[in-house]
């Protein structure tokens, strides 16, 4: 019996996956400059989530609130404060090239848009 029960659970665990995996490229396939940004942001979020996280959970520690609220809490300041410091301090420097690939400011990117489509159409 509970060779059956490993079975259909590997089994229902693959059909999830291939479900979720099938639904995301049905919807999510076109391009979105927000999950773009969010792709580019993440390694640097995993990098510094961790003393990030650390130093809230000390911060909170000492209050007597219950889990449920300090845990939302520390989402809620910690993600804004790891994507501000990927806007400010990495995306644009020597950080972001090595974690992402060199990328240009925002202000430049409409004119090499408009010079690509330009020779697209020649």
């Amino acid at each position: 019996m509970t060779a059956l029960y490993a079975a259909c659970y590997t089994l229902a665990t693959w059909a999830w996956t291939f479900a979720l995996i099938g639904l995301a490229l049905r919807f999510f396939s076109r391009f979105s400059a927000a999950r773009r940004y969010v792709a580019d942001a993440s390694y640097w979020i995993y990098l510094i989530h961790l003393p990030v996280v650390m130093a809230l959970q000390v911060a909170v520690s000492q209050l007597d609130w219950p889990w449920f609220v300090k845990f939302p809490l520390i989402l809620a300041v910690a993600l804004p404060l790891t994507l501000l410091s990927y806007q400010f301090f990495v995306r644009y420097s020597f950080i972001g090239a090595v974690l992402n690939g060199r990328r240009q400011p925002r202000q430049n990117l409409p004119a090499v848009g408009a010079a690509v489509a330009g020779r697209a159409g020649n």
